[in-house]
């Protein structure tokens, strides 16, 4: 196998946009990229991989996953960079940590950081511990539960598990938006016996414009080398998703909040904290921390903070450049598909009209999917997107039709 003059990349998982964004972003450093997916991604193959495979899946077939990977970076001189762009997969290195790291290079120098993001409870007390502001929230446990929360949370509310994926594997996505009551003691009657592995989260008062990202990028001992943050404009789904359509903007209350936590814990890698600020006492919550890629990528490497080949410098040993936007760029990133579907939420809900919506897309933006230098995905997607409409529209009319005809039976 020819293994170049560079370190190849190894990039896990590139069915979202944010594999994608990595990917691209590597190649046009002029570094060798391979992928592995366990089914084929719908962007196709972009043309920064040089090679590119479907693979056993991680967590269902976990033995013979770990096997291929394995042998894949046996065949190299120089060890491969290991790249995971979702949080789903820091199980499977938190479980194979010491094996990983004779085969492949990755900036983290052990497990002990981990830890905390597999385990809500842990990361959500020394937070708190910290004096970090955390939404309101009532464990899965307590006898009162339906009590307190119509009581304390109101509804809507939100249902979150401890661990990064144990309820999308029994809910569906995570976390889950309870409307009502009735959402909650269905929820409460499928997870009976594991009260202990979730709780409900109180939704931050005030619009999905108060919901800000803070991006960063912590080197070796814990020091700051990349910074960005930036303001949703809409959500997907409405209310409490991720980000559809956002801006690049400086939120300075946002960095001290986390800043405590990292340097304690002496992380290094890239981390994503999500916040909301409340439209009432103005104070900023904290929602979410993902030591992961950022589904917003594309726009940090189109700003200079290029986080992924920060990482690919750090995990070799060398000093990544400093970053810091700490300022506003105007810079805008949007997700085509993903905002039509979230725009339509918010014209049916009236937070927003037609006018704000066009008028918001007069701004210059990097794109999750497009890129004039590598079409293919983006073609890719436009023509998948494209198909299941057309199949969506069908099963429409199959429906209507259906539901026509037996009313003309009745009749």
């Amino acid at each position: 196998m020819e293994n170049g003059k560079k370190h190849p990349a190894l990039v896990l998982d590139t069915s979202t946009a944010t594999g994608l964004s990595v990917v691209r972003n590597l190649g046009r450093r002029g570094v060798p990229v391979t992928t592995m997916d366990f089914f084929e991604s719908k962007f196709g193959i972009s043309r920064y991989v040089d090679q590119a495979f479907i693979v056993p899946h991680y967590k269902k077939e976990e033995d013979l996953f770990l096997q291929y990977i394995l042998d894949y970076a046996q065949g190299f001189e120089k060890k491969p960079v290991l790249f995971f762009t979702d949080p789903a997969y820091l199980g499977f290195l938190y479980k194979h940590f010491d094996l990983l790291k004779e085969y492949f290079l990755f900036p983290l120098e052990d497990k002990k950081g981990l830890t905390y993001f597999l385990d809500r409870s842990l990361l959500r007390k020394t937070l708190v511990d910290q004096g970090v502001r955390l939404p309101a929230s009532i464990q899965g446990r307590d006898p009162a539960l339906k009590e307190r929360v119509l009581d304390e949370l109101g509804y809507p509310c939100l249902l979150r598990s401890y661990r990064e994926d144990w309820l999308e594997d029994l809910l569906g996505p995570s976390p889950l938006l309870l409307e009502d009551e009735g959402a909650l003691l269905g929820a409460m009657a499928k997870l009976r016996g594991q009260e202990d592995r979730y709780f409900v989260q109180a939704l931050v008062d005030g619009p999905d414009s108060k919901v800000y990202y803070l991006s960063a990028y912590y080197g070796a001992k814990g020091v700051l080398r990349g910074l960005s943050s930036s303001q949703a404009l809409r959500l997907s789904p409405k209310g409490f998703g991720q980000a559809s359509y956002l801006q690049q903007k400086w939120i300075p209350d946002a960095l001290p909040l986390i800043q405590p936590f990292f340097q304690a814990l002496k992380w290094r890698g890239f981390v994503e904290a999500t916040f909301k600020r409340d439209e009432f006492s103005s104070q900023l919550y904290l929602l979410d921390i993902r030591p992961s890629f950022s589904p917003y990528n594309a726009l940090l490497c189109d700003l200079g903070f290029e986080a992924p080949y920060m990482y690919y410098l750090d995990a070799l040993g060398q000093v990544p450049p400093s970053q810091i936007l700490n300022q506003t760029s105007h810079r805008y990133w949007k997700d085509l598909f993903l905002d039509l579907s979230a725009s339509w939420s918010y014209l049916r809900s009236r937070e927003m009209s037609l006018i704000e919506i066009l008028s918001s897309y007069n701004f210059t933006k990097s794109s999750s999917i497009f890129a004039f230098d590598d079409l293919g995905p983006g073609l890719a997607y436009l023509s998948s997107a494209l198909m299941e409409g057309a199949s969506r529209a069908r099963q429409q009319v199959v429906d209507l039709c259906k539901e026509k005809k037996y009313h003309l039976q009745e009749k």
